[in-house]
């Protein structure tokens, strides 16, 4: 998390839904927001949260099951698409 300061952005470890972390990440009034958690449906109530607060910032999400796509891609989000280390090609 130190670096992002170093390159100009906020970074903040909490829970994304709750409104008060999201003001302490100025997240209101972003140009982008960058969702990196774990799981997917908590990166979707993230970015349901962060478009409540600003409905024009770019949300770029990382998520980690390609069947997810549709219901992020459906709000305009911008996905990133995390291969397990077991994913294979097919």
């Amino acid at each position: 998390m130190a670096e992002t300061s170093t390159n100009g952005a906020i970074a903040v470890r909490g829970n994304g839904r709750d409104r008060c972390a999201l003001e302490e990440a100025v997240a209101d009034i972003a140009d982008r927001v960058v969702v990196a958690v774990p799981d997917d449906l908590n990166a979707f109530l993230i970015t349901r949260a962060v478009r409540s607060l600003n409905p024009d910032a770019v949300i770029a999400a990382i998520i980690r099951e390609p069947e997810n796509h549709t219901i992020f891609a459906s709000d305009g989000i911008v996905i990133i698409h995390m291969r397990q280390a077991d994913d294979r090609q097919t």
